[in-house]
């Protein structure tokens, strides 16, 4: 495919979606279909919650698919979404990352990063920007993203290896895709391949599952998985009524991990993510617990102090159970190897150990042979 072809596909795909902006040329044939967008959302894979949480005018009704649902966003991350529209994926990514967190949404039309910027200042929502910009040329810096996510737009660039390559530079080490798109399951007809309103429309320019294999392990990606969903062909078919078209693309979930970094397993991810006063305490507030409960309560006291969430004291109670059982099943073994069957001094079973505590510490002191230690 030449240049020329490339611009003249691009040139029509800008046109085609600054109309829709501007609510000048409707849906017509593509991936919108002419369903209410509500309706449009919930076949896409979004909840009744997620529709009602973005902003009015933000949900265009375009898209295959749910991004959100298989990018497992965390508070805090960087996320960068692929042509972003009128920013209703942005919007919802804004949400799950939190105020510690940041989105960034990169269209080539101007029609659409206008409507989104107005939809981001109306509903007050800081912690996300548009930018101009092609997917094929990203203004986005090196290593400054977490996740990339994507609806539906890849599919409409004609030079998709140079999307993923583009994906891969930005993505910190260990950074991830999380994309909903078009696939082709089988080989489409030369007269749809032809079809500009079918390209614009999400359908003509589809590559094979191989193809994008290959174009993603050549841009550096590991941990592929590309899974087509069968009953998106049937709102698909309300893409191009009459065409056949179904029968030849579907919606995927196309994901990818871009190699370094460190990955944490889910069962980690999903505890609760510790407030950074109690990294330094939890080791120390652990330790204390298998050593004298009143001097776990004295730091756990401590945290609350502090205006630490009970659900993440929660946690560090949690942690400090852990460490406190582990300990004492070492400290049970470490007995059992150094008792003697008589020991000449041990007292008799049931007489206490004398030790001297005095009251100059309170609650945070622990007894020791020579006395008292205070936390």
């Amino acid at each position: 495919m030449s240049n020329d072809t490339h611009e003249k596909l691009r040139a029509h795909v800008r046109e085609t979606y600054g109309n829709i902006a501007e609510g000048s040329g409707g849906c017509g044939t593509g991936c919108c279909g002419s369903a209410p967008v509500s309706v449009t959302g919930e076949r896409l894979g979004y909840s009744a919650e997620e529709l009602a949480a973005a902003p009015e005018g933000a949900n265009l009704g375009l898209g295959c698919g749910n991004p959100q649902a298989i990018a497992e966003l965390k508070a805090g991350e960087t996320v960068l979404d692929l042509g972003s529209g009128a920013g209703f994926d942005c919007f919802l990514a804004a949400r799950a990352v939190g105020s510690a967190g940041r989105v960034i949404g990169v269209d080539m039309t101007s029609g659409m990063l206008t409507k989104a910027r107005s939809n981001a200042e109306k509903a007050g929502i800081i912690n996300v920007e548009f930018r101009l910009g092609e997917i094929e040329a990203l203004p986005v810096a090196d290593g400054s993203v977490d996740v990339i996510i994507s609806n539906c737009v890849i599919n409409l660039s004609p030079e998709k290896g140079t999307v993923f390559r583009e994906a891969f530079r930005v993505l910190k080490p260990g950074g991830r895709l999380a994309i909903s798109d078009v696939v082709a399951t089988a080989e489409l007809p030369d007269s749809a391949r032809a079809d500009l309103a079918l390209y614009s429309g999400c359908m003509a320019g589809a590559s094979s599952i191989p193809e994008l294999e290959a174009a993603l392990s050549a841009a550096g990606f590991e941990a592929l998985s590309i899974t087509p969903k069968d009953e998106s062909r049937e709102f698909i078919r309300d893409w191009a009524p009459g065409r056949g078209v179904e029968a030849y693309v579907a919606s995927a979930n196309i994901q990818a991990v871009k190699p370094g970094g460190k990955r944490t397993s889910t069962a980690t991810e999903a505890k609760p993510q510790l407030h950074a006063s109690i990294v330094s305490m939890v080791s120390l507030a652990a330790g204390i617990a298998a050593k004298h409960p009143d001097m776990g309560l004295c730091q756990l006291g401590r945290l609350r102090q502090m205006g630490v969430p009970q659900h993440q004291v929660d946690a560090v109670i949690e942690i400090a159970r852990h460490i406190r059982d582990e300990a004492a099943e070492k400290l049970d073994a470490a007995f059992d190897e150094q008792a003697a069957p008589e020991a000449p001094n041990a007292p008799a079973p049931g007489q206490p150990l004398s030790i001297k505590v005095t009251e100059a510490g309170g609650s945070c002191c622990t007894p020791t042979p020579g006395g008292q230690s205070c936390c």
